[in-house]
């Protein structure tokens, strides 16, 4: 009864769900605190855990059990640097941003979050970083900053050599990666604290949520949503990200990273748009058409769609046009479902066309239905194998799903539509992608 009675104490406190750590571990974590406190039984134990707080911090530092690395995964911290260097400012940093590492540990993550954009070449006074941790040991040895050979496991020796300064077995950081991180002991799961520390564009949670049960995951969501700006990324575990695509997150194209992008709330629009008791946001939120310029498209979404009654107008009967035409209108609208009706139907009226499976494939992934939307695109340039479009969006999902090699060999393709393109028209200049198939190779 003491135990189950512990168990509960944990989940309240820290969001603990027992299961996932195994109930051997928590009743070795009593085990020892009793130890030391010379106690014998668990029932006196759970009255000493009730009455002082000192205790309970006590039990959390047992049952916390930090494991972490610099650089590691690597991936996260890729896409922290393009994120800021290629999509957030791909000109020049002209705003300050602010980053949270929760739990941040011993440290190697806010740390290596900071190496990675210096390296990147972010001015060392356009970032912020906090760290947030429940443990006040860990966050004593954050500030601390210096570390094991274990903590280096996935570091490069160059970057080791760069930032660390060698003392005996141990390393201890420079101060131009140390001064950049704020380290502060708060609990995730107490919301003053949490909106007392601001807004951020980077939040990296990392192998937190899994110990959490439902409730709790879907509360501490809701907490790090509302300080995660709109469009900001957001870093999970790899065996979290299945639980983000219907809490208002939208994957990114970095493979492997775990990142997602907070979806800009559209409620204005939404009202506007909403037809049938059916409502979306708009076709692509704004971070969005960014990384499509990433990925080579220098063409926004709307570019893109409206480029579609010019390439038609060649079509013999009008009502084929106004067809597609309204289809793209309802999709730039966020009318997803009725735009995704017309293509079906303009399909089933005219038979297979590149341009009808295209417009189609956006609208699906728009709609989230990414297996639905390379069927579509894959259908377009088995038409027209040219397909310049259907090739980038291609490349894209191949590159969501983690499939570098495919997504690398449909840039090839789409650049040498692209030269194609060119080739017949005589014109390099006045394309729809300007130049950007440099990108693609």
């Amino acid at each position: 009864m003491a135990v189950s009675t512990i168990e509960d104490l944990l989940r309240e406190i820290i969001g603990l769900d027992t299961d996932t750590v195994g109930r051997a571990m928590v009743d070795l974590s009593v085990s020892r605190r009793m130890r030391v406190l010379g106690l014998t039984s668990k029932r006196e134990y759970l009255t000493r855990l009730r009455h002082s707080q000192r205790e309970r911090d006590a039990l959390i530092e047992e049952v916390v059990v930090p494991e972490t690395w610099f650089f590691r995964d690597r991936k996260p911290f890729t896409a922290l640097a393009r994120y800021v260097t290629e999509i957030l400012f791909p000109d020049k940093m002209t705003d300050r941003i602010r980053l949270l590492s929760i739990p941040c540990s011993t440290g190697e993550e806010p740390y290596s979050m900071a190496m990675s954009l210096i390296e990147a070449g972010v001015p060392r006074d356009r970032f912020f970083i906090d760290g947030v941790d429940v443990s006040r040991k860990a966050i004593s040895m954050a500030k601390a900053a210096i570390f094991k050979e274990r903590s280096f496991r996935d570091c490069d020796p160059d970057m080791r050599e760069k930032y660390f300064i060698r003392m005996g077995d141990d390393y201890r950081l420079r101060d131009v990666i140390r001064s950049k991180v704020n380290f502060i002991r708060g609990n995730i799961l107490d919301r003053r604290f949490m909106f007392s520390l601001g807004s951020y564009e980077v939040i990296f949670c990392r192998n937190l949520l899994i110990y959490f049960d439902e409730k709790t995951r879907a509360r501490t969501l809701n907490v790090l949503s509302d300080l995660l700006v709109d469009e900001g990324m957001f870093i999970v575990g790899h065996a979290e990200g299945g639980r983000l695509s219907n809490k208002g997150f939208v994957s990114t194209p970095f493979a492997k990273a775990f990142a997602f992008f907070k979806k800009r709330d559209h409620q204005d629009d939404a009202k506007i748009f909403k037809v049938d008791g059916y409502q979306q946001d708009r076709l692509f939120p704004p971070v969005l058409d960014r990384y499509l310029t990433y990925l080579g498209s220098k063409a926004s979404s709307s570019g893109i769609l409206k480029a579609i009654p010019g390439q038609i107008a060649s079509s013999s009967k009008e009502n084929r046009q106004d067809i597609l035409i309204s289809a793209r209108d309802m999709a730039d609208k966020g009318q997803l479902e009725m735009a995704a009706r017309l293509c079906e139907r303009y399909l089933q009226d005219n038979g297979p066309s590149s341009q009808a499976y295209f417009l189609l494939g956006v609208i699906s992934d728009a709609a989230g239905n990414s297996g639905q939307a390379r069927d579509a695109f894959s259908k377009a340039i088995y038409l027209d194998p040219n397909h310049y479009e259907s090739l980038i969006f291609l490349s894209y999902l191949a590159e969501k799903r983690g499939d570098i090699e495919r997504a690398d060999l449909f840039r090839q393709r789409a650049r040498r539509a692209k030269n194609r393109m060119e080739t017949k028209h005589g014109d390099k200049s006045g394309s729809l992608h300007g130049d950007s198939t440099q990108k693609l190779a």
